[in-house]
């Protein structure tokens, strides 16, 4: 099919056709130099990719009931259908918000932390979740003194953990510029897992391509009613990063609100089946699938597409953005965090010399953000 006819098929998210079918294999533009150090982390992120796909081969391509995998592959029975304004912008009433304070995470010295928890006003349609995950919950650590600049936080994959999140997303760097901070939990992440799993986050990718759609939804409308919550506690400046899946998130939000000051996407992905492409043994997998059902890269792509930070402008100007990848990156290859930055109209990209598990030179990376937030005025 030419890319006039894919163009054609895909008018809301050109970019299916315009990125290239073998994006995943294609050579990135920012050159690695040699360092013990990057390969070293680089190491630890093929390991972990390894092991998740492998968990992932298994898991993540039951199809939807009453279809074929074919059908599954290429979307046929996905319930999202229509425009940004009929999927991400229902009606969102205000919920009920519960505040308690919790125990305090090792570190978290001063001001206030509280752990806040809403239901959930996302209604998917035809679809089950389960009654932890329509409870949202998010822990809240502020000065005290007044309504003060505040991030949201976006965990990661299977990482919903308050300490982790301070290592990745730098909560205590950001508490001590002066800001509040805001950690909210994924779908089916921490208490909104299956209290039968022992896996946090693993509903989010194991139950097939729709009910991954449903998920990503219920993160922007979870977002969405934090902003409203912040709002109605008089904070007037409003901010977002996430790492990985949050990375994408915070991706996915630039383009969908416009109350956010900024928005800080580190390690993220574009297109999460071009992602796959790139994890062996998961690949092989989705391959055999596609050829045997004679499914393009393209049809593979569309199934995922209208929650790709590709598919939408940010409502925020390129000197607001700053994207952050890692040189090593084996999970979300540095290739990701280029064709975000080009669609962004080349925002600022800083690099770290580290990887997607192990990021290196954070305190370098911190500054970064510290000059980048003074810079647009979201802090003195």
């Amino acid at each position: 099919m030419t890319s006039a006819a894919l163009n054609q098929n895909y008018p809301q998210a050109p970019w299916i056709a315009e990125l290239p079918e073998d994006f995943y294999r294609r050579p990135q533009q920012v050159k690695v130099p040699f360092d013990p150090g990057t390969s070293l982390t680089a190491m630890v992120d093929l390991a972990i990719r390894t092991g998740l796909s492998a968990w992932m081969a298994g898991i993540s391509f039951p199809s939807y009931p009453g279809a074929s995998l074919a059908q599954t592959l290429r979307g046929e029975h996905a319930s999202h259908r229509g425009s940004d304004e009929q999927i991400f912008h229902q009606p969102r009433p205000m919920p009920t918000f519960t505040v308690s304070e919790p125990t305090r995470p090792k570190g978290v010295e001063g001001g206030i932390f509280e752990q806040v928890q809403w239901r959930s006003v996302y209604e998917a349609i035809n679809h089950q979740s389960h009654q932890n995950n329509d409870e949202v919950v998010a822990w809240y650590w502020r000065h005290g003194d007044k309504p003060r600049p505040t991030v949201i936080l976006v965990h990661g994959f299977l990482a919903p953990w308050w300490e982790v999140n301070d290592f990745y997303l730098g909560s205590h760097f950001l508490y001590h510029l002066g800001c509040d901070v805001i950690l909210k939990t994924l779908p089916h992440h921490g208490p909104r897992s299956r209290r039968a799993k022992n896996v946090s986050g693993m509903d989010f990718m194991s139950r097939g391509i729709d009910a991954l759609n449903h998920a990503v939804v219920q993160s922007t409308y979870d977002i969405r009613t934090l902003v409203d919550f912040l709002q109605s506690r008089a904070v007037e400046q409003i901010g977002i990063t996430g790492v990985s899946l949050g990375g994408y998130t915070t991706a996915l939000m630039a383009g969908l609100e416009d109350r956010f000051q900024f928005a800080i996407p580190m390690v993220p992905l574009i297109s999460l089946p071009d992602a796959m492409m790139e994890w062996k043994p998961l690949d092989t997998m989705i391959r055999a699938a596609m050829r045997w059902y004679k499914v393009s890269m393209q049809e593979v792509r569309a199934t995922t597409a209208f929650h790709s930070p590709l598919s939408r402008p940010a409502l925020l100007p390129a000197e607001r953005l700053l994207i952050i990848g890692g040189l090593g990156d084996k999970l979300a290859t540095p290739r990701h965090s280029e064709a975000l930055q080009q669609h962004w109209g080349q925002c600022a990209l800083h690099w770290h010399p580290g990887a997607h598990a192990l990021p290196r030179q954070q305190q370098h990376t911190n500054q970064v953000k510290k000059a980048f937030l003074q810079d647009i005025g979201f802090i003195d």
